[in-house]
């Protein structure tokens, strides 16, 4: 009885080590069984041969197949004049990354499934951008020219079109370029608009807007407009048109303003800042001077930094450094990154 227990025993100890074994077989060929379903996927092909070569370079894949899969490493990247790079650190401009080169097309934008952002940095006013496609998940868009040179800004901004998710556009935009397309970008949250011109885009369907920063030249014109409130609004920055018509009134639109920057703007008469109860920190330059008494009203203002003080009006108590914007950029930085957060938990 003893020698048959310790057979049985034996028995199902093996049997136990068998199903084991096939166990641990089955899910090795799982395991494998998806990379080898993905080596079996065809190929992702691409349009643009420089294209395909920059992508290579980034990912670091000089040879094989490029799949749907490897692409979804990409989140980031920056076209350059002369070439790509999928990284920015702390230097003032990106670096194409060695091996890359410049691209005929970015038709291939499209094949990134996982692209959220996207700097567009090439001196062509934007002619590449005719040829990018629709793109579901990009979020934001930045273009510029750091030399400055207004020829080589945006002409044409339609390609706005084709991001549906787009929530932050930051662009350098020629004087004659139709703003349409941004107008009616509702899904923007963060606008930039840097002109050579006096054109501004409308505001009133923009209204979830939390951060806008508006530039025309020092000595131009800027014309703000908008028929509609915008209660989401939280930060601020006017630049130039120091030769035309009182900016200010474009306060009156603004209840929840945390943060104003202006900088050689015509206004002289502060009072529309008295209004704003949530304001939390003011940066006044280039202008002036300034009689900083409206501020006094602003139960919620913590700091305010203006240059030159020369012949500025300054009540006692009010929080002002001369000179000094440090305090209000701590401010600033914080606002932006609450926004930012509530955005992110939407």
């Amino acid at each position: 009885a003893a020698a048959k227990a310790a057979a049985a025993a034996k028995g199902t100890a093996a049997g136990a080590v068998k199903l084991k074994i096939a166990a641990a077989v089955a899910a090795g060929v799982v395991a494998v069984g998806g990379t080898a379903a993905m080596l079996h996927q065809p190929g992702v092909t691409f349009s643009d041969p420089a294209f395909e070569q920059n992508i290579r370079v980034l990912l670091d894949q000089p040879e094989g197949a490029i799949h749907a899969q490897d692409l979804e490493q990409l989140s980031f990247l920056c076209v350059l004049e002369n070439g790509m790079t999928a990284e920015w650190g702390r230097e003032p401009y990106p670096i194409a990354k060695e091996g890359t080169t410049a691209v005929a097309s970015l038709e291939d934008i499209s094949k990134l499934p996982e692209l959220h952002s996207l700097n567009y940095l090439v001196p062509d006013n934007g002619a590449l951008l005719d040829t990018v496609g629709p793109h579901d998940s990009l979020e934001f868009f930045t273009s510029y020219t750091p030399k400055g040179r207004a020829e080589e800004y945006l002409a044409d901004l339609s390609f706005v079109e084709n991001f549906p998710a787009l929530r932050s556009l930051s662009v350098h935009v020629t004087s004659g370029a139709d703003l349409t397309p941004v107008e009616t970008k509702t899904s923007l949250t963060n606008l930039g608009i840097f002109t050579n011109g006096d054109r501004l885009p409308d505001l009133s369907q923009l209204t979830g807007l939390y951060s806008l920063s508006l530039s025309v030249p020092q000595e131009g014109t800027m014309r703000l407009s908008t028929s509609q409130p915008l209660p989401n609004l939280r930060i601020l920055s006017l630049s130039g048109g120091q030769s035309g018509p009182p900016v200010l009134g474009i306060l009156d639109w603004t209840p929840g303003l945390e943060y104003l920057k202006c900088q050689w703007i015509p206004d002289r008469d502060l009072t529309p800042l008295a209004q704003l109860s949530s304001l939390r920190a003011v940066d006044l330059g280039g202008s002036g001077p300034y009689d900083l008494t409206p501020l006094a009203a602003c139960p919620s203002l913590e700091a305010c930094s203006i240059f030159p003080g020369d012949g500025a009006v300054i009540p006692d108590g009010l929080p002002v450094a001369v000179g000094d914007s440090s305090a209000v950029m701590d401010i600033w930085m914080e606002i932006r990154n609450e926004a930012e957060a509530r955005e992110t938990a939407s």
